[in-house]
């Protein structure tokens, strides 16, 4: 949310009455994007755009990386109206939403056989783990390397992939690469 928001912005006014509509049942936390615009990132919201809203949901007995419901379509479009975010709340409360998770942009470049498929979490999760409902195309066998900018031997592997992505050219398997920093990695699906 805006940062040094001042007690009459109209934003803040439209949060106060949405929530007095699901007090009881939803907590609306209003802060700057100083200490938590990482949090907002997290959910899957476009980086530096604020304001922007989220569902984090910390139930008991969840695991610490809470499930997060991110109001992409508002923050995007600059919608904020009441309506549009009781909207949001509303499906959250009912289970129409599917969590939402940090992803870089879908590459726009059309993947080739040979060469290394970039893959972003919205592609994993689709794709290659078989998790979209309606079931895009889902690729066979992968080797995946996750990664994060950082590795020191980062471009070492990435070569080993380019030759590897090569040599199976002729076969079923997709060789891919992961930014596990830009895009959400879970933990619990791939234990490295």
């Amino acid at each position: 949310v805006k940062e040094a928001m001042k007690s009459n912005d109209p934003f803040l006014g439209v949060i106060k009455r949405v929530s007095k509509k699901f007090q009881g049942r939803l907590a609306t936390l209003v802060c700057s994007t100083e200490p938590y615009h990482m949090d907002m990132i997290d959910a899957g919201l476009p980086k530096h755009k604020f304001p922007a809203i989220a569902v984090h949901d910390k139930l008991e007995g969840r695991p610490p990386e809470s499930l997060k419901y991110a109001y992409v379509a508002g923050v995007v479009a600059d919608d904020f109206s009441q309506e549009s975010i009781t909207a949001f709340y509303s499906d959250y409360l009912q289970g129409k939403l599917h969590p939402s998770f940090k992803s870089q942009p879908e590459p726009e470049k059309k993947w080739r056989r040979g060469a290394v498929m970039e893959v972003v979490h919205s592609m994993l999760a689709k794709n290659i783990l078989g998790y979209n409902h309606g079931m895009d195309e889902v690729v066979g066998d992968v080797i995946l390397m996750a990664y994060k900018n950082w590795s020191p031997n980062k471009d070492k592997h990435n070569t080993t992939m380019q030759r590897l992505a090569a040599i199976l050219k002729d076969t079923d398997i997709v060789v891919a690469t992961f930014d596990a920093y830009e895009n959400f990695f879970d933990q619990q699906v791939f234990q490295v």
